[in-house]
């Protein structure tokens, strides 16, 4: 995510220190001799020019900018900034207000401004991380006391004091609801704690990440193996798709249920051509002379199956998807319609407020936090008269994707498009390598046949993930 920093000062310079590495920084200044001496031990675009100009701006990345920070030693370049900023739709502006007597005049724009040098550096930290809600430095600096809430998935999550006590932080307190809890060895943190930590400077992002970070889970929850379907050899392409499945989740081995005598010609066997493609997992063959659902149900029933993946290849069998569709809901199995798309670089999903441990999005950025792959958060309106939810209930959700994503150092995009959410949704998937979807099992008709509609159509893998409604 792209942060513009408009003023090469000294609380720049403390900003880029503490904020996630998932930002990508540019900052602006006038003064090229200024610019030329301004130092980060991060990597730092350096632009000159007059940070009041909508052209600079432009070129610093104004229109894919996530946040817009003015700091420069003048209220007027400050307040052009964050107009300009504002003309552009970026969701998080904030500025430096130099004389305090022009505070006012920042206050038409509906932002977060601060004043002292030393406050601005605290707070603005706190706007671009906002999990991380308190921080006061001590000791000269070389200490640091910060308050953070414990996201579901972070690796403290579920772990005694004991279990990730370091030399360079001490937990001094946890608030959990309304009760404040002195930690001791046995103390077990939970998701949504409230922990008060006292560390050394230096081990400040090691301490937020084990905290706030959020470790890759899936398919746990669902099981913690892959299996796969192999009716023909024309499917073989799924093998090894279901193989970069388990090597980039915390799947444990990879089942193939196979149908006998896939191979006609007789040079190697059926188990000894399947274990060659997927050379690299730990791999269990089972043949059978006919693959029914019943065959599936048996053999799931007799291990811990996270995700089935179900060969398609370029076949569009409606039918076939959507029974499968309705055995992921009614099993609570997430499917992999594998059309051999792999590797994904690119993971499209549809942009929703939901990022339960079990929802489409966190899914999503597990597998990406593993394969590297870009989050690409689709949102197709439909017109204005249909549509129920507000554009600024859109912007908060992405907002949310965001901030999720950054604390696993992951970039997330987002597009947005007019029409058909189903048809729009297809249209965005053609530059996906895998689109994430969810099989509800509620009454809502629109929900269950976007995921029918865009299964069937994309040329892509679909994962489709039951939900829990």
């Amino acid at each position: 995510m792209k942060v513009i920093i408009a003023g090469a000062n000294g609380i720049a310079e403390q900003l880029i220190q503490r904020i996630g590495i998932g930002w990508e920084v540019s900052v602006v200044d006038i003064d090229q001799e200024i610019l030329r001496k301004f130092s980060s031990e991060r990597k730092v675009e350096k632009i000159q020019g007059d940070a009041s100009s909508n052209l600079v701006l432009k070129k610093a990345g104004l229109k894919h900018s996530g946040a817009v920070i003015a700091l420069t030693d003048s209220d007027d370049v400050n307040i052009e900034v964050v107009r300009l900023a504002k003309e552009a739709g970026v969701p998080r502006i904030s500025a430096r207000v130099v004389d305090i007597r022009n505070a006012s005049k920042y206050k038409k724009f509906d932002i977060d401004t601060v004043i002292s040098d030393n406050i601005a550096a605290r707070q603005l930290e706190h706007l671009l991380e906002p999990r991380r809600v308190a921080s006061k430095a001590f000791a000269g600096g070389r200490a640091e006391a910060i308050e953070l809430e414990i996201e579901s998935g972070s690796p403290a999550s579920g772990k005694q004091l004991k279990e990730i006590g370091e030399d360079s932080f001490i937990v001094g307190a946890l608030l959990r609801g309304s009760q404040v809890i002195i930690p001791h060895g046995d103390t077990t943190f939970q998701s949504g704690d409230l922990v008060t930590v006292v560390l050394h400077a230096d081990a400040f992002s090691e301490v937020v990440n084990l905290f706030s970070g959020s470790e890759s889970k899936f398919p746990l929850s669902f099981g913690k193996n892959v299996a796969v379907i192999l009716e023909s050899k024309d499917q073989l392409g799924a093998i090894s798709e279901a193989e970069d499945i388990v090597i980039n989740t915390q799947a444990t081995s990879l089942y193939v249920l196979k149908k006998d005598g896939i191979f006609e010609d007789n040079i190697e066997t059926d188990n000894e051509t399947i274990s060659a493609i997927a050379s690299n997992v730990d791999i269990q063959i089972k043949s059978f002379p006919k693959i029914s659902s019943k065959t599936v149900d048996i053999e799931i029933s007799k291990t811990s199956i996270g995700i089935l993946v179900v060969p398609l290849g370029t076949t569009k069998d409606s039918s076939k998807i959507k029974n499968y569709i309705n055995y992921s809901k009614k099993n609570k199995i997430p499917i992999l319609f594998s059309r051999n798309s792999n590797p994904y670089s690119r993971i499209g999903i549809k942009l929703t407020s939901d990022l339960g441990e079990e929802s489409v999005s966190r899914i999503a950025l597990d597998i990406a936090q593993k394969t590297g792959a870009t989050i690409i958060a689709h949102e197709v309106k439909e017109p204005e008269f249909f549509s129920q939810a507000g554009s600024s209930e859109d912007h908060q959700d992405f907002i949310k994707l965001e901030d999720t994503a950054r604390y696993k150092g992951l970039e997330v995009k987002h597009e947005e498009s007019h029409g058909n959410i189903a048809k729009g949704l297809v249209i965005k998937s053609e530059s996906m390598g895998l689109f994430v979807l969810s099989a509800s099992s509620s009454s809502n008709w629109q929900k269950k046949k976007i995921t029918e509609y865009v299964s069937i159509n994309s040329n892509i893998s679909i994962l489709v993930i039951p939900s829990k409604d």
